[in-house]
């Protein structure tokens, strides 16, 4: 089974950037909140020269906009965030994963 990569850690400290180099690294889409951090995370990308699939937003996502055959993974920007905009405010309060995958330490993302 494939890992997860957790990164937490307060605002501003890197996350994005880590979420960049690991869609690079791994070919998998960002999916994030909304069509401005789209944008801010595919001109990050470009001035970190690295290559990335072009990010979408969690609509998108929903809404199955992305191509099947050569999508590699999914990696959530700010899923708090999103999860709280897209709940009318209600606050993410936990997260549960499947016990069979190992989270990562995210410095291995760098």
């Amino acid at each position: 089974m494939n890992k997860t990569l957790i990164i937490a850690s307060e605002s501003g400290s890197g996350k994005t950037d880590k979420c960049i180099r690991l869609s690079a690294k791994t070919g998998a889409y960002i999916v994030c909140p909304v069509t401005e951090d789209v944008r801010h995370i595919w001109d990050k990308a470009k001035e970190m020269r690295l290559s990335i699939p072009y990010p979408m937003t969690f609509y998108e996502w929903v809404e199955s906009r992305f191509y099947g055959c050569g999508v590699k993974g999914f990696i959530f920007d700010d899923i708090d965030r999103m999860v709280t905009m897209h709940s009318g405010g209600v606050p993410l309060v936990g997260v549960s994963l499947l016990t069979d995958q190992e989270d990562l330490d995210a410095s291995g993302v760098d």
